[in-house]
């Protein structure tokens, strides 16, 4: 699966078409969510950003909004973060390609 993500990834940047592309960490997401759609918007030249519904929306959804794991998930869940830790991700929003690493 990330082979296919960095495959892609990598073919885009070949053909000229990086700028498709946004490259974003994944702790900025978590220390300043709103700056982060911010950033995106502004990349992709999108309508700015509606910050109070990005608020309200981040209001409505906390962490833990569902509960928590049972342990038996969170094993799993841990195993495939270590996996994810050696490998990128990609968050593929409003048509483009986020690259969060």
């Amino acid at each position: 699966m990330w082979e296919r993500g960095l495959a892609f990834i990598n073919d885009m940047e070949r053909k000229g078409l990086g700028h498709r592309l946004y490259h974003v960490q994944y702790r900025d997401v978590l220390k300043d969510p709103i700056q982060a759609v911010k950033n995106i918007h502004e990349h992709f030249n999108l309508a700015p950003v509606n910050i109070d519904a990005v608020q309200q929306w981040l209001d409505d959804n906390p962490q833990g909004k569902h509960g928590t794991q049972s342990s038996c998930n969170r094993v799993a869940n841990e195993r495939e973060r270590e996996r994810e830790r050696e490998s990128p991700s990609v968050l593929l929003s409003f048509g483009a390609v986020v690259w969060v690493l």
